[in-house]
């Protein structure tokens, strides 16, 4: 499936190249590697078919690199890449700029399990930082990355418009597989895309937030109606976090989603699918009705991220259990998973749209035999975190 997403030039390359032997780079000392790798990148895109960058194993500071068309980065097992500057994207691909293409970033093996890191862990909860964001590229390939965070705003990988000569771009027929995200904000988490054609994401798994979130209408993206078409998910997982996959178009009318394999161990649900609503001054958005999300299993467990507003889909017996404190995002508490498949969707109103969704297994929801929860069945919540343990609003105990 992959070859169908991306095609691999990198043994097509001009010329192979060593960060540390031919450019000085040391990932022995905490100095700023950024402009060595950023000058290797430069000299690669500029020969007749590009070049590869090895990365031999170590700690490497880097910011702000900006990847050109016909660059391969190939980083050895257990390297790690940590941001010189605290806020922004460590790398970027097509960043508001003409077209890049051809590129990739990986592990030197590809073999299961190889990956190299990168040490967001630095950064504060409040600071907007990412590993890498792409905008205009043309068949890509990101893999083999464990991401580790505390908190951090935006996810792990970002997919985005760019804006370049008065057009808009996203990227578009790409690959990004096998990679892992450790403590992720629940507001974000590994993968978000706003925007994107053609893209194939596969084993991709999170701890906290949304592992693959497709969320579009940004306020960035007003100016185009639809911004993603033909993504497809394979084996994306997520512990201890909000959902494994966000299905969310606010204002974009995209087109088809297609997920098989989703599994989430005490989150607040393995899927969530949202309804458009009326964000940037738009009608609500919607995706095409063959979408699917499909071999769905959650896991019960008591350590779901749950802001205020949806611990309405907890049931009423179980409320007692969410904590009282914030977790370290500082906008969710840690509370029991829900169900597997939240769909606010449903239904042919405005702004609903139809996915069908199949195979849905839960474990452990002694209290919630329901697989998939809908609007009407939220049991609003009003005990703020600091009232007593046990109490319960009025309509909580006018429905149990």
């Amino acid at each position: 499936m992959e070859r169908d997403f991306f095609n691999d030039t990198i043994d097509q390359v001009s010329k192979t190249v060593d960060l540390v032997t031919d450019y000085g780079a040391n990932g022995t000392d905490a100095k700023d590697d950024s402009a060595a790798l950023q000058k290797a990148i430069d000299e690669m895109t500029a020969t007749s078919r590009g070049g590869k960058i090895c990365i031999p194993s170590g700690i490497y500071y880097v910011s702000g690199v900006a990847i050109k068309s016909n660059v391969h980065l190939e980083l050895d097992k257990g390297t790690t890449i940590r941001p010189e500057n605290e806020s922004g994207a460590v790398f970027s691909i097509g960043a508001n700029s003409a077209a890049v293409s051809n590129v990739s970033v990986r592990c030197k093996t590809g073999e299961a399990g190889d990956r190299f890191a990168v040490d967001l862990s630095a950064v504060k909860p409040s600071v907007s930082a990412t590993a890498v964001m792409a905008q205009n590229v043309d068949n890509f390939l990101i893999s083999d990355i464990n991401v580790v965070e505390t908190s951090t705003v935006h996810s792990a990988l970002r997919f985005n418009m760019a804006t370049y000569n008065g057009d808009y771009f996203f990227p578009r027929n790409g690959v990004v597989k096998n990679v892992d995200d450790f403590g992720a904000h629940n507001g974000y988490g590994t993968v978000q895309v706003g925007g994107g054609t053609h893209i194939l994401f596969d084993n991709i798994t999170g701890t906290g937030g949304v592992t693959l979130r497709l969320e579009s209408g940004s306020g960035g993206l007003k100016a185009v109606s639809g911004s993603m078409f033909d993504i497809v998910g394979r084996n994306i997982t997520c512990t201890n976090g909000l959902a494994a996959v966000m299905i969310s178009p606010h204002a974009m009318k995209n087109g088809t989603v297609d997920i098989d394999g989703v599994f989430s161990d005490s989150c607040r649900s393995a899927v969530r699918i949202d309804r458009g609503d009326t964000r940037n001054g738009s009608s609500p958005g919607h995706f095409a009705a063959d979408s699917v999300v499909k071999n769905v299993t959650a896991v019960y467990g008591t350590n779901a991220q749950l802001k205020f507003g949806s611990c309405k889909w907890v049931p009423v017996e179980l409320r007692d259990q969410i904590s009282a404190g914030l977790n370290p995002d500082g906008i969710s508490y840690s509370g029991p998973a829900c169900c597997a498949v939240i769909y606010t969707a449903f239904g042919e109103e405005e702004g609903h749209f139809h996915v069908t969704v199949t195979n849905v297994n839960q474990v452990g929801f002694d209290y919630q035999p329901q697989k998939i929860m809908f609007e009407a069945d939220a049991v609003p919540y009003r005990r703020r975190p600091d009232q007593a343990k046990g109490s319960k609003s009025k309509n909580e105990k006018k429905k149990k």
